[in-house]
């Protein structure tokens, strides 16, 4: 009988199982993530640590989750402005929001296809805007999509369906609003915009 050659490469193997691993812990981490995010909402118990943060910052550690992978990396076109970006706001749950719209454009978007994450001011506004090149969404159905367990079209079939329903709800707490600009095969855009705040000063950090 033929002898079985062993795994050339071992590790290769390995990276590719773990990596799957990964993914399907993060997929129910996200899940879990999402009903507790929903319950504390729903609850009036959402507690918002407010402050002025650079949300240049904010918006590199979203992307760095997932940028870490080099293939991932040459997807993301991140646009941000050389000056402080401040915005009042809780920088634990903008992160949240911003990781689950660069999410989202990953996983509707096609394979290898460039995933835009910008930061933008306008008058009292500081913007973050997540652009892929996905299937998109119909008008009709631009306000379904931030509906609890309400998924649009065959390319939404998966995830709870809570994701952006908390983040509407987590910007809307900041007295902040989200947009969706999109058409469809022509992929979309998700705009959130938070109030600019003051840069901080010696003088804050010394009460």
């Amino acid at each position: 009988p033929r002898r079985r050659h062993p795994e050339r490469h071992p590790q290769r193997q390995l990276r590719r199982t773990l990596a799957i691993i990964g993914r399907q812990i993060h997929h129910l981490d996200r899940m879990v993530g999402d009903f507790v995010d929903m319950s504390t909402i729903e609850g009036g118990k959402l507690d918002l640590h407010v402050d002025a943060h650079d949300v240049r910052d904010i918006v590199r550690q979203a992307v760095g989750l997932f940028a870490h992978v080099e293939a991932m990396r040459e997807r993301f076109e991140v646009s941000i402005p050389r000056e402080p970006c401040f915005a009042l706001c809780d920088e634990v749950r903008i992160g949240q929001a911003v990781t689950n719209l660069v999410s989202n454009a990953i996983k509707y978007s096609p394979a290898g296809s460039p995933i835009a994450v910008r930061v933008e001011r306008d008058a009292g506004d500081v913007i973050i805007a997540v652009t892929d090149n996905g299937a998109g969404i119909a008008r009709e159905d631009h306000h379904l999509i931030f509906e609890p367990f309400r998924r649009v079209g065959k390319a939404m079939a998966t995830g709870t369906g809570l994701g952006l329903f908390n983040v509407k709800r987590v910007i809307e707490a900041h007295d902040g609003r989200i947009e969706v600009e999109s058409v469809p095969r022509c992929g979309t855009t998700f705009r959130i915009y938070l109030h600019a705040g003051r840069i901080p000063t010696r003088a804050d950090s010394a009460r």
